[in-house]
């Protein structure tokens, strides 16, 4: 079997001995060994940088004489050329007349994006709201990513056609994503938060002791006896519920969650139950020191509980259809395009990156704003409600060890890993950079 390459928690190393298991072959999901330290940074940082997507690839003007050479600035005026493609897509504003829009118009090269009003968000085409009580899905959060990163550094956001363009954060930037947003309230002496963009409310702090997987479940459920802050319908949150209160790795700083983390003394790691089952021995499990999800401990340890309650969002809804002779994926919950189409097993992260852009240059499916989808925008695709392989209802995704990228970079400390889905095993974890190995790429707008 081939090795995959992943990084996470020594806990997790030794214990998914006994619970991680292929369900085909019998064999452990392989795992590779994890960095020294784990340092949190919660903090939400505003970038100055402004991105600059207002110059052309086609500013080429044909001239009498047949030649390709660009006239110069000073003789570049509107009577040059009447037939002359405006440059500005923004101008006169197209933002102004759409619904639930700020009306603020972004450039993006030759196409644009309107900023939208909380609750909604930028589809190519209008402000649109989740049809679940204009709740969002995860596939419409930022990731909090708000810096620009290399093979193992950060750097100043790359402009188009330069290595490394179309990450995480130039796209947020863009706004195709919502803000995280939350508020605390006091209900009776009792601390929640309201995430006001999925509707779910949760518990400011984890329970006070560890239980196993059974008990956790029944914590929560317990909290309805006594109608905890107003409500009777809390439950074990599901591995996407908790993702959604991650920010650049951490939990929501509004959250009141010690950052316990020591790799030698696995008992003294904080991991929190979620209410996926895995098997008959063993359930998911979420790492909110880095936000990942794996797959692979007994039901009989006992770990921190964090309880929520709400209707959450709906899960992707995907309708196929084709475009300009493409087979493209619409999810009807995020108002997202998919390529139906993927490629496969050998392409590192820059190449991924470079890939999605490279799409543009053909206009496949008749759209040039194709990207790599970020780390909310790849999990909108898990479905943890599924009990077998693959965890997706997306059309003919592969299972087992294919892990696909996304275009977020893992923080703070590794800015050498991107984030990845493997969704046969409903796994969200991180690989090096440079890996090609088992790693798939497909593209959304």
């Amino acid at each position: 079997m081939k090795k995959f390459h992943l990084i996470f928690l020594v806990s997790a190393l030794i214990i998914f001995v006994a619970c991680g298991s292929d369900k085909k072959t019998g064999e452990r999901l392989p795992q590779s060994e994890i960095t020294d330290e784990d340092i949190v940074n919660v903090e939400h940082e505003t970038t100055d940088e402004e991105i600059d997507d207002t110059e052309s690839d086609d500013d080429t003007i044909e001239r009498d004489n047949d030649t390709d050479t660009l006239p110069s600035k000073e003789s570049d005026t509107e009577s040059d050329d009447i037939n002359a493609q405006p440059t500005d897509p923004c101008e006169p504003n197209p933002c102004l007349d759409v619904t639930n829009s700020t009306g603020v118009c972004i450039v993006l090269g030759e196409n644009f994006s309107c900023k939208c009003d909380l609750g909604y968000s930028w589809n190519g085409y209008i402000c649109k709201s989740n049809p679940n009580g204009n709740f969002l899905s995860i596939g419409n959060l930022c990731t909090g990513i708000d810096k620009c990163y290399n093979y193992g550094e950060v750097i100043d956001c790359p402009d188009k056609d330069d290595d490394f363009y179309g990450q995480d954060a130039q796209y947020a930037e863009q706004g195709i994503c919502i803000l995280q947003s939350f508020s605390v309230q006091t209900v009776s002496g009792n601390s929640i938060v309201v995430d006001n963009n999925t509707g779910l409310i949760w518990l400011q702090e984890p329970l006070a002791n560890k239980y196993t997987w059974e008990e956790a479940g029944n914590e929560c459920l317990a909290l309805n006896n006594s109608n905890y802050a107003g409500y009777s319908d809390w439950h074990l949150p599901s591995p996407t519920e908790l993702l959604t209160i991650v920010t650049k790795d951490w939990l929501n700083s509004v959250f009141k969650m010690q950052h316990k983390v020591n790799i030698s003394d696995p008992s003294y790691t904080e991991i929190l139950w979620t209410s996926k089952e895995y098997d008959s021995e063993c359930a998911y499990y979420f790492g909110p020191f880095e936000g990942w999800v794996w797959n692979g401990l007994p039901k009989t340890n006992a770990y921190e509980v964090l309880c929520v309650r709400g209707d959450g969002f709906s899960e992707g809804s995907f309708q196929e259809t084709t475009e300009n002779g493409k087979n493209v994926v619409i999810d009807s919950t995020t108002g997202l395009m998919w390529q139906k189409e993927y490629v496969g097993d050998g392409i590192s992260w820059g190449e991924a990156l470079s890939y999605c852009q490279g799409l543009n240059d053909e206009n496949y499916a008749n759209h040039n704003d194709w990207r790599l989808p970020n780390k909310n925008e790849l999990i909108s695709l898990l479905n943890y409600n599924k009990s077998e392989e693959p965890y997706s209802d997306f059309p003919d995704m592969p299972g087992e060890y294919a892990m696909f990228w996304s275009s977020t970079t893992c923080l703070p400390e590794y800015d050498d890993m991107a984030w990845g889905v493997i969704f046969g095993y409903g796994i969200l974890s991180r690989n090096y950079k440079y890996n090609k190995t088992e790693m798939y790429v497909r593209c959304v707008r």
